[in-house]
């Protein structure tokens, strides 16, 4: 379960990084233009409070009520008022940006990450025979001090048994090339002796042509 978990993460790398690069991006646009309000109509005070706003939007909070600041927000509900959430300047730039960010960020992003997940879950499963003898081995390796030394020299006696490990689709591959090798070697010698007979009948009827 934990290389599971540690492969899907793996996976998912990339993907968290440019995750991470929208947040930062959306993140310091809002932040920007909600600066650049008056203090009472301002949505976003800090680079904290941005990461976040954009972050809870991924998760489906699309809420955009202002936040109390000093002095209150102007209400209204207009989009281009102070009171639409995302105060006084640019409201339909900020409106393109929640839009942009909501499709990007929750429908697009959220879905590669479904699929990144099932593939990296599909790939594990293919190989859960071997990832469960390989998660066997490790307990074993990992509590072999508790085996008394002498068991173990009595189980496997030293410079006793010669263990030889070999790749598999290595193998098979010189296997491949075996057969190849040896279906050639008899297609050569089809044509040898094809040749051979041509050449034998050639000099019988060379021979015939001189008797008559």
């Amino acid at each position: 379960m934990i290389k599971t978990i540690i492969a899907v993460v793996l996976d998912m790398r990339y993907f968290l990084l440019i995750l991470l690069l929208t947040i930062i991006a959306f993140g310091d646009s809002f932040r920007a233009i909600s600066t650049s309000n008056l203090p009472q109509n301002q949505f976003i005070e800090s680079w904290w409070e941005s990461f976040t706003y954009v972050y809870r939007m991924i998760l489906g909070d699309f809420s955009t009520e202002v936040t109390v600041l000093a002095g209150g927000p102007v209400l209204s509900t207009s989009y281009s008022s102070a009171g639409n959430g995302f105060g006084a300047l640019a409201p339909y730039y900020c409106w393109g940006l929640f839009y942009l960010c909501s499709v990007l960020n929750l429908i697009i992003m959220m879905n590669l990450l479904v699929a990144i997940i099932s593939d990296s879950f599909n790939k594990l499963n293919s190989m859960r025979v071997q990832a469960n003898y390989q998660e066997k081995c490790d307990i074993i390796a990992e509590n072999t001090y508790m085996v008394p030394a002498a068991r173990k020299t009595a189980g496997s006696a030293s410079n006793r048994y010669l263990l030889i490990a070999t790749d598999k689709r290595q193998e098979l591959g010189q296997q491949v090339r075996d057969v190849n090798f040896l279906v050639k070697d008899t297609h050569r010698k089809i044509a040898d002796a094809q040749a051979q007979m041509e050449k034998r009948l050639v000099e019988q009827i060379e021979a015939i042509k001189l008797r008559n």
